[in-house]
């Protein structure tokens, strides 16, 4: 991943990685600034048995009503500049999400 592009930022350093994803240090060569791009692990992507368990507990969580997502707001990936603005404004109650 480091050295890689996604979109316009440029990754640079691996930050850290926990059970739900990995955090990598990236330049957005747009902006010229650093930010911070969190990633769900290769081990669920590239493997479809981990991806289908992982998916399947989201579902069941979500079905069952133990797993309550907060989202506050959606964002295009190409409109990663407004979700900065935005989580830097602190209005926001729950998760900004990005998609790409």
């Amino acid at each position: 991943m480091i050295g890689t592009s996604i979109s316009h930022f440029r990754v640079t350093a691996k930050l850290g990685a926990g059970g739900m994803g990995e955090v990598y240090r990236a330049l957005d060569t747009k902006l010229d600034r650093e930010v911070a791009i969190k990633v769900l692990p290769e081990e669920f992507t590239r493997d479809p048995a981990r991806l289908a368990t992982a998916k399947e507990f989201i579902l069941d969580g979500l079905g069952s009503g133990a797993l309550v997502p907060v989202i506050d707001r959606v964002f295009k990936f190409e409109d990663i500049q407004k979700a900065h603005e935005y989580m830097e404004s602190n209005q926001q109650v729950g998760k900004i999400v990005v998609t790409v």
